[in-house]
């Protein structure tokens, strides 16, 4: 069974992590996940263009997302 989010469509989860050297940022939707590897210590003039960029490919809108998950460290 798939989890359901917002209004029975399948649940839509954003990853953030910058916390290391390298960063990403992930979109899950449903089954289907894209990812973005980010620049070293990527700041968040490279990190909102890759989350504008995973959202606009998947037609999500923020109050889409049930959920943002960041990392609790090191950074």
């Amino acid at each position: 069974m798939r989890p359901l989010g917002v209004e029975g469509r399948p649940q839509a989860l954003l990853a953030i992590d910058t916390a290391t050297a390298t960063g990403s940022v992930a979109l899950r939707v449903g089954d289907r996940t894209r990812d973005q590897e980010l620049a070293w210590r990527a700041s968040f003039r490279e990190v909102a263009p890759a989350i504008e960029e995973l959202m606009g490919e998947a037609g999500l809108s923020w109050s889409d997302l049930d959920g943002i998950a960041i990392p609790s460290g090191p950074g």
